[in-house]
């Protein structure tokens, strides 16, 4: 993240959203320390050691930034055009994508973060290849690397980190002027290849069964059509 919008974004918080420091802390380094572990993966004590702060402390904030971002999350989770009126020109100067792509809304294709759930309450988040996961984007994962291996917190702060990590996704995607992670999907479109290969889950299998015939069809189109036009 770039240092003016770490800054920008500290200041909308405490502006907007009631996030404030500590006589100890400034909310800077609060908000750092959240983006330290979420960006890392970093445990609890590893952060303890970076920013010399005791576990109960580095808990303590980091659940903070989580209650203060999902709360931001109601305004930086929804489109600028809610009514979807236009398409976008990513798609609409492209032949490659007009017209299979002018109407779809949101994620084409998804991917799954495992997800840590009590033995009882797993049967809903299990998907085809037999984990308990929540679907996310694939750029998620690769900058937000604590949604690789996420800790064995309780489902609804595990839900809460993906919701946070979305908001962070959007307010860079918004703010940054240079983002290399951004820019490094704008240049290569095969950097989540790998990653979408890897943990796309397919569609549940009586749905893809009911609608196999069709939506073989539309699949074996697009790519004809893409390959044509390339």
């Amino acid at each position: 993240m770039e240092k003016d919008v770490f800054i920008k974004l500290c200041n909308e918080l405490e502006t907007n959203y009631g996030f404030k420091g500590s006589k100890r802390m400034c909310a800077l380094e609060i908000l750092g320390m959240f983006l330290f572990t979420v960006g890392h993966g970093a445990g609890n004590r590893l952060t303890q050691e970076q920013f010399q702060h005791s576990g109960e402390t580095v808990s303590r904030y980091f659940n903070k930034v989580l209650d203060v971002l999902c709360h931001m999350s109601v305004d930086v989770l929804k489109t600028p055009d809610p009514e979807f009126k236009d398409v976008p020109e990513e798609i609409l100067n492209d032949s490659r994508y007009m017209p299979h792509f002018k109407n779809c809304i949101g994620v084409i294709e998804g991917v799954h973060v495992n997800v840590i759930i009590p033995p009882e309450g797993q049967v809903p988040f299990i998907g085809r290849k037999g984990i308990p996961t929540q679907n996310i984007m694939a750029i998620w994962k690769k900058r937000w690397k604590t949604l690789r291996d996420m800790p064995s917190y309780p489902y609804t702060k595990q839900v809460k980190i993906v919701i946070a990590s979305m908001t962070l996704h959007n307010y860079i995607r918004r703010h940054a002027k240079h983002d290399r992670r951004f820019e490094k999907i704008r240049d290569d479109s095969k950097y989540c290849a790998n990653d979408q290969k890897t943990n796309v889950e397919d569609e549940d299998e009586t749905s893809r069964t009911s609608n196999s015939n069709g939506m073989d069809n539309i699949r074996d189109m697009i790519p004809t059509s893409l390959m044509r036009d390339t």
